[in-house]
């Protein structure tokens, strides 16, 4: 019988977006209970580093792990275009699969090309590429609940196999009604980690 492998890694770099916080540090004064923590809407920022025609098709799951990945790569002070990539995400954009269903369920049911190829689950993926102009491996992961705990075990392997540092990128999106009702994401948010050996 085989002994089991343990697996484990440092954190080099965290990011984090998500209702009412904006970055790692805001997150560690309110579990520290230095700052109180206020529901408000995800704050998306404008993501700068995809040229301008991206940029204004990025849906809102796009900017948020955009915004998270920069934040950890920036922590972490490497170069985002040598790491490989790791997404997670149970559902990937519920604003776009809402209109989707929408159009579809409609007389008129044609889809423009902008909705269509952010339809696609590696959208994410696709635009992290484009931003980071990354050539190294990505993986993309959906797993509906268990999307981050098998997101995470792909990038620890990743690391650990690979002994070089990896990048996890999990980000979910809400839902407008009626799909709310069974899939209650509150809003848009993602969460980086580089982890290195």
């Amino acid at each position: 019988m085989s002994t089991p492998q343990t697996l484990s890694a440092a954190v080099l770099g965290v990011g984090v977006l998500g209702p009412g916080i904006a970055d790692w540090a805001q997150l560690q004064a309110v579990l520290r209970g230095e700052q109180s923590w206020t529901q408000a809407p995800t704050a998306l920022p404008a993501p700068e580093l995809l040229p301008p025609a991206e940029r204004r098709r990025a849906s809102r799951v796009v900017k948020a792990a955009l915004a998270a990945g920069t934040q950890a790569i920036a922590q972490a002070g490497l170069v985002a275009s040598d790491l490989p990539v790791v997404f997670a995400s149970s559902g990937g954009d519920g604003h776009n699969c809402h209109a989707l269903c929408e159009l579809l369920a409609s007389e008129d049911r044609q889809i423009s090309p902008t909705r269509f190829h952010n339809s696609v689950h590696n959208a994410a993926s696709g635009y992290w590429s484009i931003a980071a102009k990354a050539m190294a491996p990505a993986q993309v992961i959906a797993a509906f609940d268990a999307s981050f705990a098998l997101g995470l075990f792909e990038t620890l392997s990743q690391v650990q196999y690979g002994n070089a540092p990896a990048l996890l990128l999990a980000c979910d999106s809400e839902y407008p009604e009626p799909l709310h009702g069974k899939r209650s994401i509150a809003d848009v948010s993602a969460l980086a980690l580089v982890l290195a050996p």
